[in-house]
């Protein structure tokens, strides 16, 4: 019966995607020329303070995470906050301002290639980008690098969140505070994007990274110029992305793309099948985590930083995850702060201000 259940669900999704396929490959492509875009020259990327390190930090299922981890010497005695990336940058990508400020206002900083990404492992198979198995590693991480006594600080940014938010809701001993950037909690996404047409128009990219092989071609094509044009072209145009800097991002999307987009898939096929992801790998718990996630509150202090310019993600998003998905004894030390005029990609259009609200929500 569920064999039986599940074939027929993973058919459905195998026509969908050839369906789709199929109508995406009868469009015809033209090539842009990206430099048409580039308004200035941008520095590449360093981590100027001087305790700084990559770090290798292996998990209980047997992936290496690539790990940036500053000042490691202070980390018994300060505290520590964990950055985490989204799709599809990396930690340094991402947030290379925030770690550079804050590792030289003392803190104790880890930031990791989440798995798929960058000099990470990337493992084949979709189920091992379940969120539940995301939600394990950084527990790991923590538990690894600074123990399970000291609560951290986790700044965390698009699909970074879930990850972070799904932290929080099941293992809340682990976590101080959590600073969500531009995305919301799991649940709260879900349910707009399902019933709420703002939500729902912005999210057709997520169909279209469910089409395999197809999708992460179309993006990488051409030195990852159609990529460019949905992620950088913006930043670009306000002279916060040129080369060097670029080549660096199109190293990081060719080494990371064609498994970072099973984050899409693992997640799609998590909502279609429920616990019977059992039957594709997912660990038992894993699905409990991925569900308490969906279903449960945060219990400690939150804050939303959104860019309201944001072209994938409902202005809602923020406010009702702060209303509906907050427990009432920590709502009022919780808050949602919008960017007027800011993209998805606040890190880099604001890095000051986005500084000094996690500096004064975690001070």
């Amino acid at each position: 019966m569920v064999v039986s259940f599940i074939s027929k669900t993973l058919v459905s999704f195998a026509s969908i995607c050839i369906l789709l396929s199929t109508l995406f490959s009868s469009i015809p492509k033209t090539k842009v020329d990206i430099s048409q875009y580039i308004t200035k020259p941008t520095v590449d990327l360093h981590i100027a303070h001087f305790h700084s390190q990559f770090i290798s930090f292996t998990t209980s299922d047997k992936i290496t995470l690539q790990v940036l981890e500053c000042n490691s010497h202070l980390s018994k005695q300060n505290d520590t906050i964990v950055f985490l990336h989204g799709f599809p940058e990396s930690a340094l990508l991402s947030f290379s301002s925030q770690i550079d400020y804050f590792c030289a206002k003392g803190y104790h900083v880890l930031a990791p290639d989440q798995r798929g990404y960058n000099n990470s492992d990337k493992p084949a198979n979709v189920a091992q980008y379940h969120v539940g198995r995301l939600t394990l590693d950084i527990k790991e991480l923590i538990i690894g690098t600074v123990g399970d006594k000291k609560p951290v600080y986790v700044v965390a940014h698009d699909w970074g969140v879930a990850v972070a938010s799904s932290l929080t809701i099941n293992f809340p001993h682990l976590v101080k505070k959590s600073v969500l950037l531009n995305m919301g909690h799991l649940g709260v996404y879900s349910k707009l994007a399902t019933s709420d047409w703002s939500q729902a128009s912005k999210s057709w990219y997520v169909l279209f990274f469910q089409i395999p092989s197809v999708s992460e071609k179309f993006l990488l094509q051409d030195n990852a110029t159609n990529l460019f044009m949905g992620v950088g072209k913006a930043l670009a145009q306000q002279g916060l992305l040129g080369y060097p800097l670029l080549e660096r991002y199109v190293e990081c999307w060719k080494k990371s793309l064609p498994n970072a987009i099973k984050w899409y898939r693992a997640i799609f096929l998590s909502n279609l099948l429920g616990k019977h992801m059992i039957h594709l790998g997912v660990s038992e718990l894993e699905i409990q985590l991925l569900e308490k996630a969906k279903h449960g509150k945060h219990s400690v202090p939150v804050l939303y930083l959104f860019g309201d310019a944001d072209s994938a993600l409902s202005t809602k998003l923020p406010h009702l995850s702060l209303e509906n998905a907050t427990e009432d004894a920590v709502k009022t030390q919780s808050k949602v702060k919008y960017y007027p005029g800011v993209s998805h990609w606040v890190t880099h259009e604001i890095p000051e201000q986005v500084n000094q609200d996690i500096e004064a929500f975690i001070a």
